[in-house]
């Protein structure tokens, strides 16, 4: 695998907003880079980038730009969703209109019209190269507009485009502060790194993996939830909350009104699958209590067009012996040719516990019992 913000004033409740740290803690953390596909990087705090490295991230292209995406039980999250991690869908506003600038400084939640004043001007085929700037072709003139609420203001004519787009800059700054997108001098200098994590030191997999003492998760409407302690500071960024599915109560927490279950971020599943809890309960999330979605050694015999009552067990027409075949990556292997039927399927139960070991299905379980009791 590879792979909480403070932000101003705005006019959008942060209430949902989980963060710990000041202002100043966070202007003086330093900047890490996280790798991504198509040789691009995303930035982000050095405070989140072990929390970031947890998942794997991938460059998600948009018109104009693109953003850092990741994919946990089979939903899509952008980088600013994890690092600001909101209960609700909010619009966030990157100050330096950098997508993949993802420091707290750099990301500002806001509301639709807010985020439509951050707006550069959209690249096309128009009148002015200037947000705000149209040309009157009859008048002979540039005219300047604003949109304010639901209404657009005139701003007056101008015999020149600059004049336009300097009335659009100014009317903009008074509705909307430093919200507003300005023409000219108004953008936000890039953050400038103190420091950069390569790829090479991106921390591995197994930094996260050399501990499992078992540690509890306070859930806030129900029991805790028990994890591995080298999980413990990762999943403590969630909020936690119980849900009953079936018969199991689950570790679940929303994430912009998207649920996503422990089980999930722990074994980081890219895909919906069902994962099992071998102890039968839905809250106990340390890693050897998790098994993933079955594959086909471990699954049982499908019985809807079975030639034979064994799992990899079948005969060919037109011959008279029973063979035994085991799926590897997808593909058949003949495993051997036997006179019984049960002889055939006591071959594959042995070939499928060389691969899986104890998680293979077995045809004759008491066969595998009585191996290991030998060993």
């Amino acid at each position: 695998m590879n792979s909480r913000i403070m932000c101003e004033p705005t006019s959008v409740s942060c209430a949902a907003m989980r963060t710990d740290e000041t202002p100043e803690a966070a202007a003086a953390s330093a900047i890490c880079k996280i790798p991504l596909d198509l040789g691009q990087v995303a930035l982000c705090d050095e405070q989140d980038f072990e929390f970031l490295c947890r998942f794997k991230w991938s460059i998600h292209p948009l018109r104009h730009s693109c953003l850092a995406t990741t994919n946990v039980g089979g939903q899509t999250f952008s980088m600013h969703q994890l690092v600001l991690l909101l209960d609700k869908p909010c619009w966030v506003n990157h100050r330096d209109r950098n997508l993949l600038n993802n420091c707290r400084d750099n990301l500002r939640p806001v509301n639709g019209t807010l985020f439509l004043a951050t707006r550069a001007k959209a690249t096309g085929f128009y009148s002015s190269q200037y947000k705000g700037v149209s040309w009157k072709r009859k008048e002979r003139n540039w005219t300047a507009t604003i949109k304010v609420g639901k209404s657009n203001t005139n701003l007056g004519t101008f015999d020149s485009e600059e004049a336009a787009a300097r009335a659009y800059d100014a009317a903009a700054r008074e509705a909307w502060g430093d919200f507003a997108f300005q023409n000219f001098g108004g953008e936000e200098p890039a953050i400038q790194t103190k420091h950069v994590y390569s790829a090479a030191e991106r921390p591995s997999r197994e930094v996260f993996l050399n501990d499992n003492e078992p540690c509890t998760i306070a859930i806030g409407n129900g029991p805790h939830a028990v994890c591995d302690s080298a999980d413990f500071a990762f999943l403590s960024r969630f909020r936690w909350s119980v849900e009953h599915v079936g018969t199991l109560d689950y570790a679940v927490t929303h994430i912009v009104n998207r649920p996503v279950y422990m089980q999930h971020l722990v074994l980081m599943k890219m895909h919906d699958a069902q994962i099992t809890h071998l102890d039968g309960k839905g809250l106990n999330n340390c890693r050897n209590n998790l098994k993933g979605p079955l594959i086909g050694v471990e699954r049982g015999k499908d019985h809807k067009s079975a030639a034979s009552r064994y799992k990899g067990v079948h005969k060919p027409r037109d011959y008279n012996r029973w063979q035994a075949v085991i799926c590897i990556k997808g593909k058949p292997v003949k495993i051997g040719a036997y006179d019984t039927e049960e002889a055939a399927a006591r071959a594959y139960d042995a070939a499928a516990r060389e691969r899986l070991g104890p998680r293979a299905f077995q045809n004759f379980p008491q066969d595998a019992g009585d191996e290991r009791s030998q060993n």
